[in-house]
């Protein structure tokens, strides 16, 4: 499980941004009872096994909360305090012979588990986009 801990302001900015980012999207935010499981481990520091007890649920899924929330610190800018978008879904053209390996990549990085991983990844596809675009012109 991902150990962190964050101050109440802290885990309330992080919280306001994930659901930002749900609505943005079109997903369903977490439930006021996910973010109470998150909150009593990563603000509070109560120990996992208490927190199960206490909401009735596994291991698994407490571990599982505090692992998306974490993933989610990890792309907080910190002098801002803002969450960067991970995903935003976007209608567009382009040509059919990219479309099954952009797919592919893309499908491939929401499954990723380290943001550093994926944003590197994006920031080359960006740079070869970039690159291809210079040769048309």
């Amino acid at each position: 499980m991902a150990t962190f801990r964050l101050t109440g302001k802290k885990f309330a900015a992080l919280d306001a941004a994930l659901r930002e980012q749900s609505e943005l999207m079109g997903t369903k935010p977490f439930a006021e009872t996910t973010r109470d499981i998150a909150q009593a481990v990563i603000v509070d520091g109560d120990p996992s096994i208490e927190v199960q007890q206490r909401f009735g649920v596994t291991k698994q899924r407490v571990s599982s909360i505090v692992g998306r929330y974490y993933q989610a610190y990890l792309t907080m800018d910190p002098t801002e305090g803002d969450l960067a978008v991970l995903w935003l879904k976007h209608g567009f053209e382009m040509p059919n012979n990219l479309v099954k390996p952009l797919e592919t990549f893309l499908a491939t990085a929401r499954r990723g588990k380290d943001a550093k991983k994926i944003q590197s990844a994006v920031t080359a596809i960006i740079k070869a986009l970039d690159t291809q675009s210079s040769k048309l012109e």
